[in-house]
């Protein structure tokens, strides 16, 4: 198996985007929608996503804010399916 086959094989696994690359609107969507909530839980800190990028680098400094725990439980509800499991690690 090639990896571009294998890539087509696990698409639906991916999370906000498709095997070339280009980004999941839904996706986008669902992480601008929990980076503000975030914020309204009192994360002020946490950045809006970055377009065509899945994810967020998690800083040593945002790591260290005492309500990120909390309010990635309460956010989560913002991500398909939950979001990743592992709380962001």
């Amino acid at each position: 198996m090639t990896m571009d086959s294998a890539m087509r094989e696990c698409e639906e696994y991916r999370m906000g985007g498709t095997a070339g690359g280009e980004p999941d609107p839904e996706m986008q969507e669902a992480a601008q929608e929990f980076a503000e909530c975030m914020r309204e839980e009192g994360v002020e800190d946490y950045p809006d996503p970055e377009p065509g990028r899945v994810g967020i680098m998690i800083t040593p400094e945002l790591k260290a804010d005492p309500q990120l725990e909390e309010a990635m439980e309460t956010c989560r509800e913002h991500l398909p399916n939950g979001g990743p499991s592992g709380g962001g690690q």
